[in-house]
């Protein structure tokens, strides 16, 4: 059985994984975050670095014709870059403002609108750069705490990474539509593309993992955490934490913590006792009893003896 709050963290970290990828492929899709049109004579077709032009209704009765219109309105259709189009449709902006003036409008022009969705596409890409990161780290990092070795560090980064993956993706979503939803067909509630809602999608994902890891796996985490760091304090103690440091630190000195089958440390038994060797016995020297006495020699002025003849 593994350990407590693992499968809610596998889960998450597998919320990440698919949030990142759904995140990529936004991201890299030429198109499908907006749907716009152009007086319905151009239908526009925008990504985040670029636009598919195409004619709609009013452009595909001009094709009809056969006339010189035709020739005209052939050379903007294809892939161009947004700032490729904005630039072209800027071109013709005093066009568009004096017919806005004789129909009585007073909003945005179609290049106001281009240009405030080509910020709203730079802002978008390097956000969701920013979010894939994010998730990558945090399903990184998440995973390697779980399944490798637990860490504080490893998981404190996680969770930080997971925070703001969702932070960035529905600031950025949010944005990006402010700054476009009213580029478009009026008579359309919304006019954004698929990828803008899988990208959505993707972000309420995380967000599910938020509450997993919030709900089952931090307090897990934060006691396992607790218990490593404890046994470790033991381990260099020299502790009864079944750890590997054995006779190395111990509160007692060396043979505090024995290997199992040992009674006793290295340090406690004593050396082996083999009993008091007696030195060999070669006798005792003779006695040559004391000394021979000479006596004193006696003073030069003394007096010969009695019996002294010169």
């Amino acid at each position: 059985m593994g350990r407590p709050g693992k499968l809610a963290a596998d889960f998450a970290v597998a919320l990440c994984a698919v949030a990142a990828l759904l995140w990529t492929v936004t991201l890299v899709c030429p198109q499908g975050w907006h749907y716009a049109n152009i007086y319905y004579t151009y239908r526009l077709e925008s990504g985040l670095y670029g636009m598919k032009v195409s004619r709609d209704v009013i452009g595909h009765a001009v094709s009809m014709t056969g006339s010189n219109a035709n020739s005209v309105m052939k050379f903007a259709e294809g892939f161009h870059s947004l700032h490729d189009v904005t630039q072209r449709i800027c071109a013709g902006k005093i066009v568009e403002d004096t017919f806005n003036m004789f129909m009585g409008s007073n909003g945005d022009t179609t290049c106001d609108a281009m240009q405030k969705m080509q910020i709203a596409a730079v802002i978008q890409m390097i956000s969701g750069v920013i979010v894939v990161i994010l998730l990558s780290c945090a399903a990184l990092f998440i995973g390697y705490f779980w399944n490798k070795e637990a860490t504080q560090t490893g998981f404190a980064t996680g969770r930080i990474c997971l925070l703001l993956a969702p932070f960035f993706g529905f600031t950025s979503l949010g944005i990006y539509f402010i700054l476009t939803h009213d580029f478009g067909p009026h008579d359309n509630t919304l006019n954004f593309g698929p990828l803008y809602f899988i990208a959505l999608f993707a972000t309420v994902g995380v967000m599910v993992s938020v509450l997993l890891m919030v709900g089952f796996v931090n307090s897990k985490a934060e006691k396992l955490l607790a218990e490593k760091h404890k046994a470790k304090d033991a381990a260099l103690a020299g502790g009864p934490s079944g750890g590997i440091y054995y006779g190395y630190g111990g509160a007692e000195g060396y043979g505090s913590m024995a290997p199992p089958g040992y009674s006793q440390g290295y340090g406690t038994q004593p050396p082996p006792s083999y009993g008091a060797q007696p030195q060999p016995s070669y006798g005792q020297p003779p006695n040559w009893g004391p000394p021979q006495a000479y006596g004193a020699r006696p003073p030069y002025n003394a007096a010969p003896p009695a019996n002294y003849h010169y």
